[in-house]
């Protein structure tokens, strides 16, 4: 943006305290469902792949195909719910970053950071925790507040993970596997690097994080992606080993 435009952007006109809490609360439902399918479809795809290339790894069988359409299908769904989380929204000519993000809905993590590091929204975030977040047990308000700032740095320092060349790189990727993969189609297939694969896994990690730490600040609820995360691995491979071995043991 040129420095004449740059003046003449407008700076994002205040919202209530009331409305950012509420966005804040709206969004992190929001982003607990989808880091749940993201985390979902990367246990999917990583325990079928696992088992593929240590047990059947150069085997062709009948099933085969349809194993690779599952493996595809779940690949893609775990780009598209990464490329939701981290989507920034996209301001129009002379509008502020700022008020591009407090008029957007979208639900996603940098627009959730955005609300989340302003002053105004810790103080009332620190205030609801010192109520016990449901108003009860208040002779343990001391306890909820340290809780509440201790999740806050917590968020903080995943933030800033995001900042750092391997996230950049990450999510330059991410938004290169959508729009070769996905959005688009092309005349001439664009090259897939399942490399990449730990790109979007790193990149589901932090989200993981900030989710987890955000629920303890804004609700009080100690919640656990990364143990969920091996609940439902173990779930994809009790799936998909017999199912593979049933494709194989079929196959004439």
């Amino acid at each position: 943006m040129a420095a004449s435009q740059k003046r003449k952007a407008k700076r994002a006109p205040p919202i209530s305290i009331a409305v950012a809490m509420s966005r804040l609360e709206l969004m992190l439902k929001a982003l607990e469902n989808q880091t749940r399918d993201a985390i979902w479809a990367k246990a999917t795809l990583e325990a079928g792949n696992d088992i593929v290339m240590a047990d059947y790894r150069g085997r062709t069988f009948d099933g085969a195909n349809c194993y690779n359409v599952l493996r595809n299908s779940t690949q893609t769904a775990l780009i598209l719910s990464l490329s939701k989380l981290f989507e920034r929204p996209r301001g129009r000519q002379g509008q502020s970053v700022g008020m591009a993000f407090n008029r957007s809905d979208l639900a996603s993590i940098p627009v959730f950071l955005h609300f989340l590091k302003q002053k105004r929204c810790r103080a009332k975030i620190l205030e609801i925790a010192e109520r016990g977040w449901d108003g009860k047990f208040r002779h343990m308000s001391q306890t909820w507040a340290g809780d509440c700032l201790a999740a806050l740095q917590r968020c903080d320092d995943t933030a800033r993970r995001l900042t750092s060349p391997d996230s950049r790189r990450a999510a330059a990727n991410l938004a290169a596997f959508r729009d070769d993969h996905i959005a688009h189609l092309y005349s001439q297939p664009r090259p897939w690097n399942a490399n990449r694969y730990r790109e979007l896994f790193f990149l589901l990690d932090i989200a993981s994080d900030l989710v987890s730490h955000a629920c303890i600040a804004l609700r009080g609820c100690n919640l656990d992606l990364k143990e969920m995360e091996q609940i439902w691995m173990d779930e994809a491979r009790a799936f998909w080993k017999p199912a593979l071995a049933a494709a194989i043991a079929a196959d004439p």
